[in-house]
């Protein structure tokens, strides 16, 4: 019997390297987010992937995926375009940029979290939570992430920020937590100057740890329904745009304050005890301390070397609770008023420009030991 054999040529399968974080699907090379040969399952993703991201891609277009992980890659969203993402984004040790107008949507509650050398560069990108964000980082090194405009906006939660930022290069570092219960708890630890504008219905805290000769620069702070805490440990603050809150306010700051004409106020016409406290070396409000209609509910207290009041302190319909000067207090306008129902005087109350229409109402004034009024 004659056997057969067939001579069979040998067979090498190529195996690519599966990424250590094996995602539903990973970038095979530099490319677009919607050209499917970018992708190991030369298919473009969807909202129930996980996308794991080792090589330059660009998302030119609207697209949708679950989580999205950088580590050794960068994506680019191109102006005007929004990923929307339903679980977590992670940027390792790869770059994440998003160009003027781009959006990142967080479907759930997500988290956003910076590990190692992960960086972020953004030119107004908006982020938006449905649920709240959590933005961390990892514990082996500082993460720095340079922000020039960037909007983060969590509906129905908090926004909460454990990583240190450095922002912005002429723009401001916008974050907005716009639910009943949303609240804002951010911080900058890094040696640099920071421009912040802050939204949120409930408390917001921002601690500045920037060294000293380094300005916060407030471009609008507001809380409807919660209290204001604004901490600059060493540097200076500048109000460029008005704070507002339902609660208290408080601004308290190494250096010197300067409010360049505009307004620290009590918003809510129904806040009862509120009270306004600016802790400073030198203060120098050159707008109305309080201006609106809630300003008799609310108390004032200045602490600090000097304070300048270029500004009425009072509302314009009615008087503070009341006001206490423990720094020595320097009215500048043509016709300063000072309204309170309470007057307390630990240093110095001084009219620099004395005029018949010139101003002290209160109910009860007490002057301290060094306490004097001087016009």
């Amino acid at each position: 019997m004659k056997r057969f054999f067939r001579k069979i040529a040998p067979v090498f399968l190529a195996f690519a390297a599966v990424p250590a974080g094996a995602a539903d699907l990973y970038s095979m090379q530099d490319g677009n987010w919607d050209d499917p040969s970018t992708w190991n399952s030369t298919a473009v993703p969807t909202a129930t992937d996980n996308v794991e991201i080792n090589h330059t891609i660009t998302l030119n277009a609207a697209a949708d995926c679950h989580d999205v992980s950088l580590y050794n890659g960068s994506l680019t969203i191109q102006s005007s375009v929004t990923l929307n993402v339903k679980g977590n984004i992670l940027v390792a040790n790869g770059t994440l940029i998003g160009q003027s107008s781009s959006k990142i949507e967080v479907d759930n509650t997500g988290t956003f979290t910076f590990n190692n050398n992960g960086s972020v560069r953004l030119d107004e990108l908006e982020i938006t939570a449905v649920s709240g964000v959590l933005l961390t980082g990892g514990t082996s090194s500082p993460i720095e992430v340079s922000i020039f405009k960037a909007t983060t906006s969590a509906p129905g939660g908090d926004i909460r920020q454990l990583i240190p930022i450095i922002a912005p290069f002429g723009g401001s570092l916008k974050v907005t937590a716009s639910a009943a219960t949303g609240a804002i708890t951010m911080s900058n630890d890094n040696n640099a100057a920071t421009k912040i504008a802050l939204t949120a219905s409930g408390n917001i805290q921002w601690t500045n740890n920037a060294g000293a000769g380094n300005t916060l620069t407030l471009d609008g702070v507001s809380s409807t329904n919660g209290s204001v805490t604004l901490i600059e440990k060493t540097g200076d603050i500048l109000v460029a745009d008005e704070v507002r809150a339902a609660g208290d306010v408080t601004l308290n700051v190494g250096g010197s304050l300067t409010s360049m004409g505009r307004n620290i106020k009590i918003n809510s016409d129904y806040a009862v005890g509120n009270v306004v406290e600016i802790t400073g070396t030198n203060i120098l409000l050159a707008g109305n301390v309080i201006e609106d209609s809630a300003a008799f509910y609310t108390k004032l207290k200045l602490n600090g070397t000097t304070a300048k009041i270029s500004g009425n302190v009072g509302s314009i319909s009615g008087s503070l609770a009341q006001f206490e000067a423990d720094a020595q207090v320097f009215l500048w306008p043509a016709s300063p008023v000072l309204r309170a129902g309470t007057l307390i005087v630990n240093q110095e109350i001084k009219f620099e420009q004395v005029s018949i229409s010139s101003t002290i109402s209160t109910d009860t004034l007490t002057l301290n030991s060094g306490g004097l009024i001087n016009g």
